[in-house]
């Protein structure tokens, strides 16, 4: 690429990062057309949903923001300096204040207590002293009783069977850990006493371990009362990557066995948010299911404790998402890399209705074979949903999310002002562009190129992170070969493209559509896809 424009694209990388983490509010955009007449029951003002994120990655930040905004919801998050950065715990104190602040502006409030009262995700995985749990919840209720105008959902995230690998203690003994982990869980399924501790692992720190996930255990059982007693709206406890065998199943079957109807207890972590937000619609949808490969469906993928096929009934489910064949819309699920062209084939048999392609072949990407299907004119107007990154319980409920805010949108559309209503669609439209950015061209096709050019370049890390005095240049070289890419998709989302919102077909005509990728953390895990569309 050549020089002057690697320069442009830098400077729009900085003026993006120089906004709030709302990355898109300062954004242009443009009016979608529509013939539709507003109705006399107008919705004037938006939903404004305030947020204590799992952590600060886009998935719990950005993705929420632009699910919620397609629901014509205002997502206010805390300012980045007072949040999680990877290894670098949250400013609790200051979370609280903000809490505070927004209680009186807000209409709900979507509080994980992994970042309130552990610093975040990474921070929940190491040892917690159970001591603190009384003073936590206790400030936890005295904050909602002092606030009854405001409905909150708190979220718990379990730890994953894996010690943190930047915890002083547990570095060394992540293998035996695990290991004891795994059979513990097993001797529990099968009623036999726990296992002894590794005898390669010192005892207490092998009791650290143990510890966490009475902590956490402690913990869940905490809310879950408040939750029973109608204090707070729904509480969630999910997963954190799952294993077929490890601790926090035997804290979900025992969470699982004692749910109180405002206690939900699932699997996965990070699509969590947008779900919830997805809730406040609360109509009742039906999908036709379908897999490209039925008889894979009964599978463990990686990082989850169940089965494909029973990872998507939960997901269906939480959402009151009902399993028709008859429906209209559909849901494909694509689990077998061996078969990418299947998605193709069953497009044509798709006649009517929302179409979502929940990309489950790989994990922590998706399948880049199905990258000449999506960078299509006509796929940007046909498939509604694309995601295809993480886990499974991360895409699928990604997925879902959108097809409720989506449906959301579509019962609601002449109802909202023409402003909302464009607002609602850009929205739409920057998350589809999002899901392809991220999924197919990051992960799916530049990530391990780059982490070969970074290594080879002294940029990383024994571990695979980068320096943090190297982000920077890190970027720069992301986006000098991701600019191919980039400029493909710019090109499919620019003129005309249609959303299907029912029977009804929205028009949409940007002019100018570009992005930047940005690495959130000082590590080549995941992107930040900054958007510009006007």
């Amino acid at each position: 690429m050549k020089r002057k424009t690697a320069s442009v694209l830098m400077a729009l990388l900085m003026l993006i990062n120089a906004s709030s983490i709302s990355v898109f509010a300062a954004s242009n955009s443009t009016s979608a057309s529509s013939k539709a007449a507003i109705s006399s029951g107008q919705i004037t003002e938006k939903q404004v949903i305030s947020i204590i994120p799992l952590d600060s990655r886009p998935c719990n930040t950005q993705y929420p923001q632009l699910t919620g905004g397609i629901m014509n919801q205002t997502v206010l998050l805390p300012p980045s300096e007072i949040l999680d950065n990877y290894t670098s715990a949250s400013d609790s104190e200051a979370l609280w204040k903000w809490m505070q602040d927004k209680a009186s502006v807000s209409d709900n409030m979507i509080i994980f207590t992994n970042q309130l009262f552990n610093g975040g995700l990474i921070s929940s995985r190491s040892y917690v002293n159970s001591d603190s749990i009384e003073y936590d919840v206790n400030r936890l209720s005295k904050f909602i009783r002092e606030n009854p105008q405001l409905k909150v959902t708190v979220v718990s995230i379990l730890p994953r069977l894996l010690p943190s690998q930047f915890d002083m203690y547990f570095q060394k003994y992540q293998r035996s850990l695990a290991a004891w982990g795994k059979q513990l869980d097993l001797n529990y399924t099968l009623q036999k006493p726990e296992p002894p501790f590794p005898a390669d692992v010192p005892s207490e720190i092998a009791q650290r371990y143990r510890d966490l996930y009475t902590y956490h255990a402690k913990l869940a059982t905490s809310i879950s009362e408040l939750a029973s007693q109608g204090l707070i709206k729904k509480y969630y406890i999910g997963q954190d990557d799952g294993e077929q065998f490890a601790p926090s199943n035997i804290i979900y079957r025992s969470l699982l066995s004692k749910a109180h109807e405002n206690v939900v207890v699932q699997k996965g972590a990070d699509e969590l948010t947008m779900m919830i937000c997805a809730q406040e619609n609360p109509s009742a949808h039906e999908i036709k299911l379908v897999y490209t490969n039925p008889d894979l469906m009964k599978e463990y993928l990686p990082y989850e404790s169940a089965p494909l096929d029973e990872i998507v009934s939960e997901k269906l489910a939480i959402l009151g998402i009902t399993v028709n064949p008859e429906a209209n819309d559909t849901l494909i699920i694509h689990n077998d890399a061996s078969n990418p062209s299947k998605v193709s084939e069953l497009l044509p048999e798709i006649k009517t209705g929302y179409i979502a392609v929940a990309d489950v072949a790989y994990t922590n990407r998706g399948d880049a074979n199905l990258k000449d299907m999506l960078f299509q004119k006509s796929s940007i107007s046909t498939i509604d949903a694309y995601s295809g990154w993480n886990t499974a319980a991360n895409t699928v409920g990604t997925v879902l999310s959108q097809y409720m805010a989506t449906e959301y949108l579509s019962l609601n559309y002449d109802r909202l002002t023409p402003q909302a209503a464009k607002e609602s669609i850009d929205s739409l439209m920057k998350f589809k562009y999002v899901r392809l950015a991220e999924d197919i061209i990051y992960q799916g096709l530049m990530i391990n190129n780059m982490r070969s050019i970074f290594t080879a370049r002294g940029m990383r890390m024994s571990n695979g992170d980068l320096y943090t005095d190297r982000k920077y240049e890190a970027e720069q070289l992301l986006n000098e070969y991701g600019f191919k890419y980039v400029i493909e998709l710019n090109k499919l989302f620019r003129g005309t493209n249609y959303i299907h919102l029912g029977e009804r077909t929205v028009e949409t005509n940007y002019s100018l559509v570009n992005s930047t990728f940005t690495y959130p953390w000082h590590r080549t895990f995941e992107v930040l896809v900054s958007t510009v569309f006007s």
